[in-house]
């Protein structure tokens, strides 16, 4: 374990060197002008898993490539790393736009970073890939907006030194709805008339990686408990997928 750790540790440094050097490297590969090859990978054909009855679409197996342009994206803030995980995300909800012909309420919620997390990056880091994904979504079938409305309950301990059943429980019932953030978005953007008519409200709820799905089941939980739960479907969406987790 502590061999791994420190080949991660310096694998990261390593990249985040290179990429204040070389700006423009592929952040899968290192190679310079060969991002447009591997980001293909983040285009390809999402998977479907479920937690519970939850269904979610991911694009990218989470190996150590992978692994290498969420921590570049996430630790050092690099541009193509963000690109390809926007790109993945986005990937995944093209898939949903095909399964949906008719108009609905679609309501785009980012799992919430920590706020230790946010301290040390200065920002929220799912929140604003979510208002670039926003951005690029196709709104003609649709009222789409974001809404940054769960937040934690408590303080968790860090997954990384977790089993899977430890990472359940230390998620469990972890988050909740703010209802009155919830409710004052929904009137500004003029969505309370449109959900209170019986227009179907489809909720997509974004992260980066799904391991476990202890993250992910406890936003699940948290939004079925609130008031938009009891008139909506749900799904999960992420860039990358862990093999081993689920």
């Amino acid at each position: 374990m502590f061999l791994t750790q420190v080949r991660e540790f310096l694998s990261s440094m390593l990249r985040g060197i290179s990429s204040l050097t070389f700006p423009d490297l592929c952040p899968c590969c290192l190679r310079e002008e060969q991002w447009e090859s591997c980001i293909a990978l983040w285009r390809s054909a999402p998977s479907l898993r479920l937690i519970g009855k939850g269904p979610i679409i991911s694009t990218v197996a989470y190996d150590d490539r992978a692994m290498s342009v969420v921590l570049a994206a996430k630790e050092r803030g690099e541009r193509r790393a963000r690109e390809f995980l926007t790109v993945a995300i986005a990937n995944g909800i093209a898939q949903v736009e095909t399964s949906k012909v008719s108009k609905s309420v679609r309501i785009v919620i980012p799992i919430p970073s920590s706020e230790s997390a946010i301290r040390r990056r200065g920002e929220d880091f799912i929140h604003t890939l979510a208002k670039e994904i926003v951005k690029s979504m196709d709104a003609t079938n649709h009222q789409v907006a974001l809404l940054p409305i769960l937040r934690w309950k408590r303080v968790t301990k860090d997954q990384s030194k977790l089993t899977m059943r430890e990472r359940i429980a230390n998620l469990a019932d972890s988050m909740e709805v703010d209802e009155g953030r919830l409710e004052r978005r929904l009137h500004s953007l003029n969505f309370a008339t449109s959900v209170a008519s019986g227009r179907e409200v489809e909720i997509l709820l974004i992260d980066d990686v799904i391991t476990s799905g202890s993250t992910m089941a406890a936003a699940i939980s948290a939004i079925s408990h609130s008031s938009l739960g009891v008139r909506s479907t749900m799904m999960g969406i992420t860039a990358c997928y862990s093999a081993r987790g689920l």
